[in-house]
């Protein structure tokens, strides 16, 4: 996919983002609304297979009805070429990888908040009946809309299934590395304990560096209390392990109180997150958390960037941004005039209503007028 290229008349393509083991990400525009946009352009060879296109279908009509603070929100879903796109909000800032990979060791506390951001995303979709089947530091997402708080954003959610080979005969797409649960590779049951496992997996690599089953050295610093409650979330049999988000949430919240009991001020979302916004400076554990960090080695998205402020190329927008069937010329005449009335009938709500009395006085006195001058 090209830069400028137009998919079925909505949407531009800005620039690429990145690429991973599903296909191409990109920034995009949508061409009515003039929002930005994160294209998902699903790998053409995986596209071919049978059933792909029908799973993919079916699991984004799924991800698509999850309203959630931390799931990235599904707009829209089409085809280019004969491969799957799928349209979400922008996803700016950086993935779970650079944390797990920065020189810098994450706190304890600092760690166990973001896995509740992502364990509140989890219990949230699992109440709606929806797997995410393959999480991983790379589609594990995290912006800072203030500074010094970070914020979670899932994606992804059953793309990886969708596109799973069923018949062995090709690269499997979902990521490795640890994070999956032991029943994939068993064919066992897949249920909602298998995300279960692979937070408290994201949560042991924030840790410790290192995903479960790792042959390196992990950290003395976690408390051995949080020790067993993420060998009781490892655990291989599902059966055996935590039994859900929300039961694994409960067991976390004390490790993240520390920082949480600083400013409780608004927390966002249902429980189990514990979110918080502190009207204070950053603490230093969060600085020294989110200090520079290794490109992760798949996924990586651009530089976070406010989309508001975001740059705009000037050919681009004159060419292709401006939708001719929309015009939004800013600085005509009477546009500035309808931007004055809707100004001042928001401002006077029966404006509107003594506007409309007038109009018909006056058509009224009009009518008896001309009905007096024709009986004489």
């Amino acid at each position: 996919m090209k830069e400028r290229q137009v998919l079925d008349e909505k949407y531009v393509v800005i620039r690429p983002l990145g690429s991973g083991p599903t296909g191409a990400l990109y920034e995009g525009e949508n061409l009515i609304l003039g929002n930005r946009v994160a294209i998902r352009v699903i790998d053409g060879a995986l596209a071919r297979r049978p059933g792909v296109a029908e799973r993919v279908l079916r699991k984004a009509r799924e991800a698509a009805s999850l309203d959630h603070p931390n799931i990235a929100s599904l707009l829209d879903l089409g085809e280019f070429d004969g491969a799957p796109y799928i349209v979400t909000e922008p996803l700016g800032g950086h993935s779970l990888q650079r944390e797990i990979d920065s020189t810098s060791a994450t706190s304890v506390h600092v760690a166990c908040d973001l896995i509740l951001q992502l364990l509140s995303a989890l219990d949230y979709a699992h109440a709606s009946g929806v797997v995410h089947g393959a999480l991983h530091p790379n589609n594990v997402l995290i912006s800072h809309p203030r500074p010094g708080v970070p914020w979670v954003k899932v994606t992804d959610f059953g793309l990886f299934q969708a596109l799973e080979d069923v018949h062995g005969d090709g690269p499997h797409p979902a990521p490795a590395g640890g994070f999956r649960a032991p029943e994939y590779a068993s064919n066992g049951e897949i249920d909602h304990r298998a995300d279960v496992y692979s937070a408290a997996a994201l949560l042991h690599a924030l840790l410790h560096g290192v995903a479960p089953g790792s042959e390196a050295e992990t950290s003395s610093r976690v408390p051995a209390d949080l020790t067993r409650v993420l060998a009781e979330a490892l655990r291989p049999n599902p059966h055996d392990r935590t039994p859900s988000a929300q039961a694994l949430a409960n067991r976390l919240a004390p490790f993240a109180q520390e920082a949480s009991s600083r400013s409780p001020e608004l927390r966002l979302s249902s429980p189990p997150s514990i979110r918080w916004v502190n009207n204070g400076p950053p603490s230093a554990d969060v600085l020294v958390a989110l200090a520079g960090a290794a490109r992760a080695p798949s996924i990586e998205l651009a530089p976070e960037i406010p989309a508001r402020s975001m740059p705009r190329d000037a050919g681009l927008t004159e060419s292709l941004l401006r939708n001719p069937r929309f015009p939004n010329d800013h600085a005509s005449p009477w546009a500035k005039r309808l931007r004055s009335l809707r100004s001042n009938l928001a401002s006077h709500p029966h404006m509107g209503a003594a506007w409309l009395f007038a109009l018909a006085s006056v058509g009224a006195g009009i009518a008896c007028a001309l009905l007096a001058a024709w009986m004489q």
